[in-house]
């Protein structure tokens, strides 16, 4: 595997800070083209907060060249004050709501700093908040979202679309994206937003209430999100920072997950390679056990080979995902009578093509 990968996972992961000292030192003389890697692969994965609260935890600085130790030390600084603010928006949103009566349920990196997921809240880069409300209540909170001064982002509509919008104001930080459910088709069943709501636990913070999915929930989301959205098995990716979130929702209360019902979700939808493939990207990347019950045949097994193998071949794994990811969607787009009228529809019109002809040259460019 990539030295650089290596190490990251390393660090992120269950290593001791012998094995880690061991590693560093092997290449704290190592050429700068080693530690420019090592720096673009945190940032690429959006984990450079946590690489630095973990060298900041073992008392690993003297072992990394002090330019990386200083990058990654600032961008921890300036993720904790990000993310608290993002906590008083999350804070102030769910107080507006609770006036018209609705409980707002963050689920990914919210639920995480509400749950205290994170031993330090500055260790998770978010981008949003993302929020779950029952569709019966989605036109009060698009009032209240209104009078507290957030505008609707313009969006293309789409017949099987999970999201109500996404809203954003200036003077915040992050957008809000609304949703009506938690999975994008045709996978919703995995995890529907009525099953995630009747199952939340209610959190009090400064006199608000917000929900925080169940432990059993916010794992099937961290799978389902990683491996059936953003399709990582199936393009040979390894999503660094769902993985870490993985292995921290495994530590954080393990006598309340419900594996054998994971199990039995993902198998009902026929996505139990799914789960095995994130279950041992975890376990061997990050130590955390393979959970009793999941049993990675063969196929996952290759399945990982390739992804491992890719990851010292960025470029192969660029142009695999170009042509992949858009014969994933094709597929999806065909498996529903109003998704293909639409692309029927779309298909007749010069501007689609024109802008998703240039989506594949900017992506062959790149």
């Amino acid at each position: 595997m990539d030295n650089v990968f290596n190490l990251v996972c390393g660090l992120l992961g269950r290593s001791s800070r012998d094995r880690l000292v061991e590693q560093l030192e092997r290449r704290l003389d190592d050429p700068k083209a080693f530690w420019s890697g090592f720096v673009q692969m945190y940032m690429d994965q959006m984990v450079g907060p946590a690489i630095a609260s973990r060298i900041e935890e073992l008392d690993l600085s003297s072992k990394v060249p002090s330019l990386v130790t200083r990058h990654s030390q600032a961008l921890l600084e300036l993720n904790r004050r990000r993310n608290g603010k993002l906590r008083e928006e999350a804070i102030d949103l769910a107080s507006r709501l609770n006036a018209v009566d609705v409980v707002p349920i963050l689920i990914k990196g919210g639920a995480g700093l509400l749950s205290g997921l994170y031993p330090d809240p500055g260790t998770r880069v978010m981008s949003d908040l993302d929020v779950i409300v029952p569709r019966a209540v989605s036109g009060r909170c698009e009032t209240v979202l209104a009078d507290m001064g957030y505008h609707r982002a313009p969006k293309v509509p789409h017949p099987r679309e999970k999201l109500i919008g996404v809203y954003f104001r200036r003077d915040r930080l992050a957008s809000i994206d609304l949703h009506g459910e938690v999975m994008e088709y045709p996978n919703q069943n995995v995890l529907t937003a009525r099953e995630l709501i009747d199952e939340s636990e209610t959190v009090r913070a400064a006199g608000a209430r917000l929900g925080v999915p169940s432990i059993t929930h916010q794992i099937v989301n961290n799978v389902a999100h990683a491996q059936l959205n953003d399709h990582a098995m199936a393009l040979g990716q390894f999503p660094l920072r769902a993985l870490h979130d993985f292995s921290l929702l495994a530590d954080l209360a393990p006598d309340k997950i419900d594996w054998q019902r994971i199990r039995e979700r993902f198998a009902a939808e026929g996505r139990s390679r799914q789960l095995a493939f994130h279950c041992l990207a975890a376990g061997r990347l990050m130590g955390t056990p393979i959970p009793a019950g999941i049993v990675p045949g063969p196929a996952v097994n290759l399945l990982y080979r390739r992804a491992v193998y890719q990851v010292s071949r960025p470029g192969l794994q660029r142009h695999g995902s170009r042509v992949l990811r858009p014969l994933i969607l094709l597929r999806r787009e065909l498996s529903d009578s109003a998704l293909r009228t639409r692309l029927l529809r779309n298909m007749a019109n010069p501007a689609w093509w024109r802008r998703h002809l240039g989506f594949f040259w900017k992506g062959k460019r790149n």
